[in-house]
């Protein structure tokens, strides 16, 4: 199989993009209602000195506008005016057969496309060319997706939980052997700073059970290897996927996809030998962790699971807490070592009108950020989101999201402020961005003559889009 050639490579990806938008204009085209809605895009910036005031005059005449109706057929246009100027308009007119755009800042006449002419025109293309190049579109397929399917498949449900018994009694068994219980207990949980009753699981192997464990699973691999076949079956599956990326890509060889394979499936043929050798090895390295899981469960529900061990001679664990009543939730995660935890808190609360998520971010018990979450549940945008409030504060610095619905018009907006607290340079401290929404119409009549390009070849494709981009280069140097 011949190597895609970088002219070839942008020619196909010049396609994609262009079949991308032709679908996604046609699928808009479906979707819009009749009424007229316009998106308008608006912006400033934040921070002391002439760099910021400059920026924010520029920006004060800016704006990029979306706007489409449905009438007998779809409309829509896409302007970009920056410092007062029409830096960039983008013209659609599409019904079920047809799509026309114009550009004029680049071309001289709007350009329209037969839907069914051009996607068989462009499929035979690449098909041909794909031909040309040594590649069966089947086959690529084939390779691309053959992973897809399950290993598992053609065996019964009947067969896969008699494959996997001995495993799942080995594990239970395992751990019956070194938990202890301690009933009607209370729970600490003290990132929550705070007990429940209940019962206390420990898990708590010696590296002669770990030893046993590894002979034992030594064991049921020999007398019964399907888990192994089937893992090797996903494997296989997965190779033709590799052989294909090979042709894509300088990064790896075939020959480098042999050596893993090779070296996986010499782990996987002398499995059971493996463990055997090194069980008591494996034994000792596994207790030399000092591992230990805890496992707290108050009236039917977990509330601790944590996993304790040995990090390079210093206590720690990673583990989740969960206080959650009636009222709402209440959990932390966790990762602690020696004295020293970094911690995320979660808490939710209901009303009537809203719905609230909180989440505490802590290093060492000072707080280092939050992030809060108001969900509206009476009040909705025609941005198709409820009306709600994100916001994000780390170290002096505020992110915040939010949509409004303000009855004519609707508002995303987008701020960031306090970067100077971050970086210490008050020149640049932040931006506001607004996404407003309305049912006004700014569309605008394509006024051109079309040139149908739905038979173009991939070369004449490619000659349009440098086309296009040489005549926008050249009209902004005119600005």
């Amino acid at each position: 199989m011949k190597r895609l050639s970088k002219k070839l490579i942008s020619l196909m990806i010049t396609m994609a993009i262009i079949m991308s938008m032709v679908i996604s204009i046609h699928v808009s085209a479906a979707e819009m209602p009749a009424q007229a809605q316009t998106l308008t895009i608006t912006g400033q910036v934040y921070g002391e000195g002439t760099d910021a005031e400059e920026i924010n005059q520029v920006l004060e005449v800016s704006n990029i506008t979306l706007s489409g109706k449905m009438e007998d057929s779809f409309k829509a246009t896409l302007k970009a005016v920056i410092a007062g100027l029409d830096f960039f308009t983008l013209r659609a007119d599409a019904d079920a057969q047809h799509l026309v755009l114009e550009i004029p800042q680049a071309l001289e006449n709007s350009i329209s496309i037969d839907y069914q002419a051009f996607v068989t025109n462009i499929s035979t293309q690449v098909t041909s060319l794909l031909e040309q190049l040594g590649i069966d579109l089947n086959d690529l397929a084939g390779n691309m997706t053959g992973s897809i399917s399950s290993p598992l498949a053609g065996m019964s449900e009947e067969e896969i939980q008699d494959m996997m018994a001995p495993y799942i009694q080995l594990v239970t068994e395992s751990m019956q052997e070194s938990t202890t219980a301690e009933t009607g207990v209370d729970i600490e949980l003290p990132y929550l700073e705070m007990n429940k009753n209940g019962d206390l699981y420990t898990w708590a192997p010696t590296a002669e059970q770990f030893t046993q464990i590894c002979e034992k699973l030594a064991a049921i691999i020999k007398e019964d290897d399907r888990l192994v076949v089937v893992y090797r079956k996903q494997l296989d599956q997965m190779r033709p996927m590799y052989d294909t990326l090979v042709n894509f890509t300088d990064e790896m060889s075939a020959e480098d996809i042999d050596e893993a394979y090779n070296q996986i499936y010499a782990v996987l043929d002398n499995l059971p030998e493996i463990l055997t050798q090194n069980a008591e090895a494996f034994g000792q390295a596994l207790a030399s962790l000092s591992l230990n899981v805890q496992v707290g469960v108050s009236e039917g529900n977990p509330v601790l699971v944590r996993v304790n061990f040995d990090a390079e001679g210093t206590p720690a664990c990673v583990g989740f807490e969960n206080g959650s009543g009636a009222d709402g939730v209440l959990a932390c995660v966790y990762f602690a070592q020696g004295d020293e935890a970094l911690m995320a808190r979660f808490e939710t609360s209901e009303t009537a009108e809203e719905s609230v998520l909180k989440i505490g971010f802590f290093f060492g018990g000072a707080q280092m950020g939050e992030f809060v979450l108001n969900v509206s549940k009476t009040q909705a945008t025609r941005f198709g989101c409820p009306v709600f409030t994100a916001t994000a504060n780390f170290a002096g610095a505020v992110f915040e999201m939010k949509a409004e619905n303000l009855g004519d018009s609707d508002v995303i907006s987008v701020d960031l402020s306090g970067l100077d607290a971050l970086t210490g340079d008050t020149s640049f401290t932040g931006f506001h961005i607004d996404f407003t929404g309305t049912n006004e119409d700014k569309t605008e009549a394509i006024e051109s003559e079309s040139i149908d390009i739905s038979n173009y070849t991939l070369e004449e494709f490619g000659t349009l889009i440098q086309q296009i981009g040489e005549n926008l280069q050249n009209y902004y140097n005119s600005l």
